[in-house]
């Protein structure tokens, strides 16, 4: 009976083997710098944040938007530029914005938080929609500019995951 044996057993077979998996360990960088996260300024909007992939940018009006999908998750940014927001009626302006997005017939509201991003009030909130998807949404209001920054998946603890990941490397510039 032969025995198959898991390692190299000569000097040349060891060789080949050694080189095979140096040459496995150099391709993996290359092949995950593939899904590396990227960081995109947008000095029109005064903001910066990561993407997982290149996004696609537009603007209409006042509305400016920055959008990418990335395995089936959509990573989307949201500005309204040119409005002025008084300080003291921010909480309105953030409650109203989370109106607009959330649809109560249809979503089902998990989590809310009250925040502070770059200095600013914000409001976070996770949905589950009842098509499945699950959305984390944040937003916050400078004293000319609404940021609305959203990310939609369908499972719910790698949205999460990913959300963290996006919402955490928004700034403003």
């Amino acid at each position: 009976m032969r025995t198959t044996r898991l390692y190299p057993t000569s000097m040349n077979k060891l060789l080949k083997y050694s080189l095979a998996c140096l040459f496995f360990a150099l391709a993996c960088p290359t092949i995950q710098a593939q899904t590396d996260w990227k960081s995109y300024p947008y000095p029109a909007v005064n903001c910066s944040i990561n993407f997982p992939a290149p996004p696609t940018t537009a603007q209409e009006g006042d509305v400016w938007t920055a959008q990418a999908k990335h395995e089936d998750v959509i990573y989307q940014i949201v500005v309204y530029i040119n409005k002025q927001y008084a300080k003291t009626n921010v909480e309105a302006v953030l409650a109203e914005s989370m109106n607009g997005f959330i649809n109560p017939a249809t979503d089902q509201i998990e989590k809310t938080e009250s925040l502070i991003i770059n200095g600013l009030p914000a409001k976070q909130v996770y949905v589950r929609s009842q098509d499945g998807s699950y959305l984390v949404f944040q937003t916050l209001a400078s004293n000319t500019k609404l940021y609305q920054l959203a990310i939609a998946g369908t499972n719910p603890a790698q949205t999460a995951a990913k959300a963290k990941k996006f919402l955490d490397s928004f700034k403003i510039e």
